[in-house]
């Protein structure tokens, strides 16, 4: 399933028109990439849990030359589904 996909069934399981689905889908996708990158975790019972995770560290580089290139260090947000157990928040 692709976005466009989802809004439409999004839509019509709710009552509304395409491009509302589309607006709300969005509006509750960027909420939740920001609540990731303010808290590090996300967790919503029966669906799972988003989280930020460290690929590697800051690093020197050299690319080409001589000069020395800083390698930021980078994140991804990782999603790890609901097990259905009762020990999760």
């Amino acid at each position: 399933m692709n976005r466009t996909d989802f809004y439409k069934r999004f839509a019509a399981e709710n009552g509304a028109n395409q491009a509302d689905a589309k607006e709300t889908c969005i509006a509750v996708f960027d909420l939740l990439a920001r609540c990731i990158n303010e808290n590090d975790r996300v967790y919503i019972k029966g669906l799972g849990t988003f989280k930020k995770k460290a690929l590697k560290e800051r690093r020197v580089g050299n690319f080409h030359g001589d000069e020395a290139l800083v390698i930021p260090a980078s994140e991804k947000i990782v999603f790890e589904p609901f097990n259905g157990s009762s020990d999760d928040e």
